[in-house]
């Protein structure tokens, strides 16, 4: 389950098509208004707020929309695919018990793997497609989570 929800919010996108785009980015805004602490949570709806802001002056002031926002994609594709791994890096901070202040110290350090497995699959999804991705991104996780759970059965 987690790959499925976790590819379709920081790699769908990375094809180009409106509804790609709003699918993810309908499931990025829920997951970080239920996932984020409350601390964080104005910042997120801060940052919602103006990404909604920027779309509607962007869609007031060209008539062809579609067109321009595929324009505007491909130009940006590389910022948008290491911005996605990025980000899906350091959602996975949530997976240390740490105060944020040593969660962003040791930010670097601790996410780097899922920077990479982030640049492998936004290279899977756009080369080849997003059910391979998610593929690739169950086998990972699975080659990860199966020695826990051999080992776990044996102690």
């Amino acid at each position: 389950m987690a790959p499925l929800l976790e590819e379709t919010i920081f790699r769908l996108f990375l094809r180009y098509h409106l509804v790609n785009v709003l699918l993810s980015a309908s499931l990025g805004a829920v997951f970080l208004l239920l996932a984020l602490p409350a601390t964080w949570l104005w910042f997120s709806l801060g940052g919602i707020a103006l990404c909604l802001l920027w779309l509607l002056i962007n869609l007031y002031k060209h008539s062809l929309p579609e067109l321009y926002f595929q324009d505007w994609w491909h130009r940006r594709l590389p910022w948008l695919y290491f911005g996605s791994s990025l980000v899906f890096a350091l959602v996975h901070l949530n997976n240390y018990d740490l105060p944020l202040g040593k969660s962003l110290f040791y930010a670097p350090v601790l996410v780097l793997p899922q920077f990479f497995i982030g640049l492998v699959l936004g290279y899977v999804r756009i080369r080849f497609s997003f059910g391979m991705a998610v593929l690739v991104h169950a086998l990972h996780n699975g080659s990860l989570v199966l020695p826990i759970l051999l080992f776990k059965g044996l102690a």
